[in-house]
C-alpha cells in the first residue's frame, strides 16, 4: 500500500497518510516533519512545545528553596 492517499499527488504533504498526531493539539504529524518527544513517548508538534511545557514542567525561581 502506498503512503499516499491519491498516487497522483506523489510529493504533496496533503495528499499522504499521517503516520502520528501531536498529543496536545491532535493535528496530523507526517514523515519527514519535525516533533518533540516526551518522556512517555508521545509526539508534541513545534507550535504545541509552549503549550506542553506549562503542562508537564513545575516552575521554580532559581536560588529559592521549597
Amino acid at each position: 500500500m502506498s503512503k499516499y492517499i491519491f498516487p497522483e499527488l506523489a510529493g504533496d504533504k496533503q495528499a499522504e497518510e499521517p503516520v502520528a498526531q501531536c498529543c496536545i493539539c491532535h493535528n496530523e504529524l507526517y514523515a519527514g516533519e519535525v516533533a518533540y518527544a516526551t518522556p512517555d513517548s508521545e509526539l508534541v508538534c513545534c507550535d504545541c512545545l509552549e503549550e506542553w511545557a506549562r503542562r508537564e514542567l513545575v516552575l521554580a525561581t532559581v536560588g529559592e528553596e521549597d
